[in-house]
Order: C-alpha cells, then structure tokens, then sequence
C-alpha cells in the first residue's frame, strides 16, 4: 500500500509499506538434484518506505527516502569450500537507511548540451541480524554504504547510451572507484 501527496505541483512526498515473500530455489529452478539447491524456509519480510521528489528547479530533481525492511526466516547465500554457493536460512534481520540522489538534465541548464544528464545516488545503510548466536552482527555481505554516479546522453532519435560508476563500502572506510580502478 501507498499513499502520496503534492504539496506543490512539481513536489510529491509518499509513504509505502508491503509485504515480501522471497523462495530461494527460484536460483536453482527447484531442482533438488542441484548442486545449488539448498533446503530453505521462504523469507518473508515487512517494508516501509517515506521519502520525497523535488522537481521544483528547471531540469534538476532531488529524492530523499528512509527505509526500512524486517525479515523472517532470512534468506543469505554463503560460499561451501567448493565454491558453490548455498542457500541459508539466517533467522530474522533488519535494514534501514537513508537514499538520497540527484539528476541534472544539463540541457536545461545549457541548450547545447541537450539530452546529456547526470545523476548520482548515495545510501547510508545498516542491515544487522536480530536474533540467535549472531543477534546484532551485520548481515552477511551488507554494504554500509553505496554509491552511484554517471552520465547519459538520450538522441532524439531515441539512442541513448550510459556510461556510470557503483561503489560500496563498509562500515567506516569507502572505496571510491576512478576510471575502473579502486582507490583504498
């Protein structure tokens, strides 16, 4: 369910909630005979959502959105010393965090550089396990930190192409990639 409001004509806040149901032998097309197929339990899971659109700027828009997401029965994927990777019941989880992002349509700004635009997305977020032996551990490969950026050029023919950069870090340290290598 959602519900979401304009207070100006270019602005919208919103607030969301669901909830998920998520069965990992959908990675191995139920084939029990799978090196892959692992027995698990379905995770199911309860989110929430509020955040806001800002368009209130010729050519440029502004989100912001706080999330959070509950599990049961979490599902993780965990390497075995084969290298296979194996679905895993964790028990019950939580993450939340803040997204925030941005996209200029430079053409609006400046007429020659019609169809270019650039865009970026930066999420602080936390994702910890809430019960068992690892009560309050981080998840299992749980970024505290992502972060994407780049540029697109749409024609009016309708091509387009993107060229962009992702990055995730954890806890305090951020890596930072530059022209396909990592700085640590």
């Amino acid at each position: 369910a959602s519900l979401s409001w304009t207070p100006r004509p270019l602005t919208a806040l919103y607030v969301s909630a669901q909830r998920n149901f998520y069965a990992a032998q959908y990675e191995t097309g139920f084939v029990p005979a799978s090196l892959a197929y692992s027995p698990t339990s379905p995770e199911r899971s309860e989110s929430r959502e509020v955040g806001a659109r800002i368009r209130e700027v010729e050519g440029l828009e502004f989100t912001a959105a706080w999330f959070q997401t509950r599990f049961t029965d979490k599902i993780d994927f965990v390497t075995l010393p084969s290298g296979t990777k194996a679905a895993v019941n964790s028990g019950s989880a939580e993450s939340h965090g803040v997204e925030l992002g941005a996209n200029l349509r430079a053409g609006k700004v400046v007429p020659a550089l019609e169809g270019f635009s650039l865009f970026g997305t930066l999420t602080q977020m936390r994702s910890t396990i809430t019960a068992g032996v690892n009560d309050g551990n981080d998840s299992p490969g749980s970024p505290h930190r992502l972060a994407s950026w780049g540029a697109q050029y749409d024609h009016r023919s309708g091509l387009w192409a993107r060229v962009g950069c992702a990055c995730r870090g954890a806890r305090r340290r951020f890596k930072l990639l530059r022209a396909g290598t990592a700085r640590i």
